[in-house]
């Protein structure tokens, strides 16, 4: 039987797919999102010290085009 998530690890891995797939290095996501590279590294880094909440989420969704709860579908949710 499969863990649940918590929202914000559902929101990590998005986050991360979405910056495979969109084809930019961390430093252009970061700037298209608005937030510094620092900043991005805490929420996205190998070991992330900060969880994206709402309104981080809303930024990167909203950066991307994406619907609102984007971020927040579990895996296969959001295709």
């Amino acid at each position: 039987m499969n863990e649940l998530k918590t929202i914000h690890e559902i929101r990590l891995g998005n986050t991360r797919k979405l910056m495979k797939e969109s084809g930019l290095t961390r430093s252009e996501f970061a700037e298209k999102i608005d937030m510094s590279y620092g900043l991005l590294s805490q929420y996205v880094g190998k070991n992330p010290t900060k969880n994206i909440g709402d309104e981080t989420a809303l930024k990167i969704e909203e950066a991307f085009n994406k619907p609102s709860g984007y971020l927040d579908q579990s895996e296969g949710q959001n295709t």
